[in-house]
This record gives structure tokens, C-alpha cells and sequence, in this order.
């Protein structure tokens, strides 16, 4: 008899699509393995996976914020994980319910009894922030796609120092910089004019983000490299607001993943460097990266055929 493989469930209960979609997920994931833990996305994962009934893989269901959010609250727990998409894009999630149906029986049957799937491997980020004249922790945590270190309120341009592997760089003049993984470079960072990096190849890319120079590009360089970002000059030092005068916590921060935010002021220094950490994301075989590049991003789309 066929068995079944161990799966954690995470729901982002706050979409109306995914609650409704939800029996249906369970049931055909019991239909070849077993829902060992089902989760919503402000549950507390617990730091072992024991204490989650040994699961082999993580199914999240919701769109690729969803999954950017579990990936980082999960990582320790070091499970494939299988995204299916109740979003927008799907560009990360990469089923959708008709190809979980479709491949029910081969992902969530074990490899030794008929299954298997391949997964590719991402890097994520470690991304460290600390004050220039105390060395107080601003921010310590881990990102599959980016940081974006912005200007924030009152959007005056920021000055920000940039050293690679010890070697001092520019300084930057603009609205801030986008320092990313190949994951992330389809996302703020080829906004900001940043190159597409296939997920396989092992660099970090660092964009500007309107810089005040003609001169500067983007760069990538190797996975191994450590980023240095000093603020020379960020906004809202005073930490108060402008209109009122009220204490505020507005002005230059750091965005991880376009979702958690940690404020940073003049002097500061935000190191990134590849995190020890990797994630396995499950592949769809109906759909290659340049075929998805093509379809959610219209990547070399001719005008109007998008």
C-alpha cells in the first residue's frame, strides 16, 4: 500500500478564496498523505518540528506575500514547501488548484511508493542593521527576496554609503537601494532598474533607487560578497513628525521583503550577506522559470500584446 507523505498546512485565513477552497485542499492532500498540522498565517510556528507532528513538506495556501511570510517564519523548520497561488501573481506560489489536483497523487505520495517531486533550491538573505554610535540591534532577520532600504518621510534624497567585501564604494544620492537575491529580482529591484538573475545563479544584486547620477548601474555580485550600507544621511532623525510635532516612528527604513519594517537613522549600518539558511521550493512540471517570466512578468512582451 501506497504511502502517504506528512504535510503542515498553512492558510491565510483572510482570503475568502482560500477559506472556501480550504475542505477541499485537505481532503485531497488525505486522499494520498496526511494533514499532520494545519496552521493559519498568525499562528506561532514552534521552533521543532516534533512539536508539529513531523511533517516532510509545507503546503501554503495563498498568494506569493502568503508564501514570502511562512517562508520566512518557517525557515528553521528547513521543509520543501509547495505554494499554491489564491493571489494575483503566482509568480512564486507555483500551483494553482488545478495542478494541485492534477499532481495530488505525486506530491503527496512518498517518493518509495510511486510519488516524488524535485524542488529548486533559493537562497535567502541575513540582514543585519545596527545604530553607528551605540551598535544597538535595529534589525537581525532573514528575507527570500529583498531589502529595501527607502527614504521614507519627509522623501527627502538619502545618502547612503556602499562598501562590497570591505572595499569602499560610492555614496549613494537618491531615494534609497535595493539590495536582492535572484528570487527578488523581479520584484522591487527590477522596479528600481535592477537585472533579472535566474534563481539558480548564486549572486545578490544591488540597485539604486532613483539615484541622482546618470553614472550608476546596477550591479550583482558573487553570493558570497557582503553588502555594507552606512547611512550618511536618512529622514526623520528628529523623530518627530512635521505637521504636528508628534513623536514618530516615519522616516529612512528597512523593508524586508516589502513586508516588515525597521527603522534606521543617520550613522547606521545595514550589513547583508547570504544567510546559512536555504529554502526548497516544490517545482511545477508544467511550467519552466523563462515560460513563467514570459506569462506573469510579459517579459520582452511587444507593445499592446500584454
Amino acid at each position: 500500500m501506497a504511502q502517504g507523505r506528512r504535510v503542515m498546512l498553512v492558510a491565510n485565513r483572510e482570503k475568502r478564496s482560500v477559506c472556501a477552497a480550504l475542505d477541499g485542499v485537505r481532503s485531497l492532500i488525505e486522499r494520498y498523505g496526511e494533514v499532520v498540522c494545519e496552521l493559519t498565517t498568525r499562528d506561532e510556528v514552534p521552533a521543532e518540528a516534533g512539536e508539529l507532528g513531523e511533517p516532510e513538506m509545507m503546503v501554503v495556501l495563498g498568494g506569493d506575500g502568503t508564501l514570502l511570510g511562512q517562508i520566512r517564519r518557517a525557515s528553521h523548520l528547513g521543509l520543501p514547501t509547495l505554494g499554491v497561488n489564491f493571489g494575483r501573481l503566482g509568480f512564486l506560489a507555483a500551483y494553482d488548484m488545478p495542478a494541485l489536483e492534477r499532481h495530488a497523487a505525486r506530491l503527496f505520495t512518498r517518493e518509495d511508493s510511486g510519488g516524488g517531486w524535485t524542488w529548486n533550491e533559493r537562497m535567502l538573505l541575513s540582514v543585519h542593521a545596527r545604530c553607528g554610535r551605540t551598535g544597538e540591534v535595529r534589525c537581525d532577520e532573514l528575507v527570500l527576496n529583498d531589502m529595501a532600504l527607502v527614504a521614507g518621510p519627509p522623501y527627502r534624497m538619502i545618502e547612503v554609503g556602499l562598501t562590497l567585501d570591505g572595499v569602499r564604494g560610492p555614496t549613494l544620492s537618491g531615494d534609497g537601494v535595493v539590495v536582492s537575491t535572484p528570487t527578488g529580482s523581479t520584484g522591487y529591484s527590477v522596479s528600481a532598474g535592477g537585472p533579472i538573475v535566474a534563481p539558480t545563479v548564486a549572486g545578490i544584486s544591488v540597485a539604486a533607487i532613483a539615484a541622482h547620477s546618470l553614472g550608476f548601474r546596477p550591479v550583482v555580485v558573487s553570493s558570497e560578497s557582503e553588502v555594507t550600507l552606512r547611512l550618511e544621511r536618512a529622514n526623520g532623525d528628529d523623530g518627530a513628525d512635521d505637521a504636528t510635532g508628534t513623536p514618530s516612528d516615519a522616516g529612512t527604513t528597512v523593508v524586508l521583503d516589502g513586508q516588515v519594517q525597521r527603522r534606521v537613522r543617520t550613522g547606521d549600518v545595514v550589513t547583508v550577506r547570504r544567510a546559512t539558511r536555504t529554502v526548497r521550493l516544490i517545482d511545477n512540471p508544467d511550467r519552466a522559470y523563462f515560460e513563467t517570466l514570459m506569462d506573469k512578468m510579459h517579459w520582452a512582451a511587444k507593445p499592446g500584446s500584454g
